[in-house]
């Protein structure tokens, strides 16, 4: 009888196998102790993560269950940041796909130590514990089980990709190395996610990629002036083959 009640079990498993969870953990960081000033409204780089996690929960509960959360202005430190990577460590399986999105000011050579991240407690005399690094996303997001998927909106995000080799994480950043960004790359993600990138009824990893990096660059430069021109945002991406045709959102 044991023997029969799992053998329905076996194949009830392969009629409805488990599905695969979504993780988005979204961070968004406008200033901090050393920029007071902004060159957009504080509120702006929320409204970023706010409409990301937004449209994931729109359009992608209808392939997996979401699980989402997201960490703003004042409250993105590097210790509620990590801590809340270190959750989804405990909480992922290799099955689940798990997208981490960052908003924030980036730079290339944050204080000789390579491409980091200024997250809310952010002070350059203790930019270590204060900023969020390369090696914190490849090691330690690099480790969260799962579909991983990086994407930051950060100026010369860029750098990221040519400092390291990141394996089996798909990444997609707003700029190149030492480039600016201006946000641009969110609404076009919104736009894509929400269908405008869609193939045969669903949002494919690599296509949402090169719809963004089409459309970033072109939509930045009708939006800049003559004198802007150099300032215009060029996305780039690394999608690993095996997570190609992910399907990531079904409009």
């Amino acid at each position: 009888m044991k023997r029969l009640v799992a053998s329905w079990f076996f194949v009830l498993w392969l009629v409805h196998p488990v599905s695969a969870d979504l993780y988005f953990l979204g961070i968004a960081v406008d200033r901090f102790p050393e920029k007071r000033q902004s060159n957009s409204s504080i509120r702006d780089y929320d409204f970023y993560a706010l409409n990301m996690q937004k449209v994931i929960v729109d359009k992608g509960s209808s392939l997996r269950k979401v699980h989402s959360k997201v960490i703003l202005g004042e409250k993105a430190t590097r210790t509620e940041v990590m801590d809340a990577i270190k959750n989804l460590k405990e909480k992922t399986t290799e099955k689940d796909v798990v997208i981490l999105y960052i908003s924030a000011h980036g730079a290339p050579n944050l204080k000789k130590k390579g491409f980091g991240i200024c997250l809310a407690e952010f002070k350059a005399k203790d930019a270590e514990n204060t900023a969020l690094w390369s090696k914190d996303l490849k090691e330690d997001f690099g480790s969260v089980k799962g579909q991983l998927i990086l994407i930051i909106d950060t100026c010369s995000s860029g750098s990221f990709l040519e400092d390291n080799q990141t394996g089996d994480m798909a990444v997609i950043c707003a700029s190149k190395h030492k480039e600016a960004a201006y946000g641009t790359l969110c609404k076009v993600l919104v736009d894509g996610l929400h269908g405008q990138a869609s193939r045969n009824g669903g949002v494919h990893l690599q296509d949402l990629a090169e719809y963004t990096r089409k459309q970033v660059t072109y939509q930045s430069i009708m939006s800049h002036t003559k004198k802007l021109q150099d300032n215009v945002e060029h996305p780039v991406f690394y999608i690993p083959k095996s997570m190609s045709q992910l399907i990531l959102t079904k409009p």
